[in-house]
């Protein structure tokens, strides 16, 4: 069975962390709490895995839902330097509004003049177009019930399972209107590159953004830029969990080769 610790409310560690060991920290997507990854993690089983839990879901429910993603952000960067072993190597993996606030932490992170406990060897960043693109569902947030439900179903911005199941919706909707109301609110503007490598997935029938908008992560790194599509709409990753996890323990034990292809840009 897999060891569970709570760090802090927002971090939740998988696996126990383990000198030298590498770390994967995990960022979901809107609408959802960090139990989403629990079998990702499971699956992770020689890495410790960092959950990012947001305020208003889960054991967290208690909480007022978030409305700033930078200011989530900071709040989790301080956490991760509180709470990580000094000198500790990570991988980081967002979905969606995840891709996001990963590339968000590790810019803040960047910035960090002092107390940079870890390092930030890759980001894997999963359906979602570059910072710069325009949000997909935008002000779909503001929409009456039906209109809403009916917005996500016509652009597939919801686990099919789920969408079956009333009582679940309605547990879900306030959360997922105020993680697309981060998304949506979200400016950015362009900042210091990241000196990280990145690798980018899609899904080949996701209709949240083109192609380009993918390949267009370039703009936030000095360092390489790897895009790969899988079969899929916007949640591929779904149906194809097994060959992320492959790609996500390949990354995290291999990071003296990742920075390779950073250039002084």
């Amino acid at each position: 069975m897999n060891q569970i610790d709570t760090l802090s409310p927002w971090l939740i560690n998988i696996n126990g962390l383990k000198p030298n060991n590498p770390i994967i920290v995990m960022f979901a997507y809107a609408g959802a709490g960090a139990s989403v990854f629990y079998r990702w993690a499971k699956e992770l089983d020689q890495s410790s895995v960092i959950l990012v839990q947001l305020p208003g879901r889960e054991q967290r429910s208690g909480e007022a839902l978030p409305d700033s993603l930078v200011q989530c952000a900071t709040e989790i960067v301080e956490n991760l330097c509180e709470h990580l072993p000094q000198s500790s190597r990570c991988t980081f993996f967002g979905h969606s509004l995840g891709a996001l606030m990963a590339y968000e932490v590790a810019y803040q992170h960047g910035q960090r003049a002092f107390n940079k406990s870890f390092s930030i060897e890759h980001i894997v960043l999963s359906g979602r177009g570059s910072p710069s693109s325009a949000p997909t569902l935008s002000l779909v947030h503001t929409l009456p019930r039906q209109e809403f439900w009916q917005a996500i179903v016509k652009e597939g911005g919801m686990v099919k399972e789920i969408m079956a199941i009333p009582e679940m919706l309605d547990l879900i909707e306030p959360v997922l209107r105020a993680d697309l109301k981060l998304n949506c609110e979200y400016v950015w503007q362009p900042k210091v590159k990241l000196q990280i490598p990145l690798t980018v997935l899609g899904g080949s029938e996701d209709s949240h953004y083109h192609i380009d908008a993918l390949h267009n992560w370039q703009e936030v790194t000095s360092c390489s830029v790897h895009v790969k599509e899988y079969q899929g709409d916007h949640f591929f990753i779904s149906n194809h969990m097994a060959p992320i996890i492959e790609l996500l323990k390949d990354l995290s034990k291999t990071p003296q080769i990742n920075h390779v292809a950073c250039s002084n840009a």
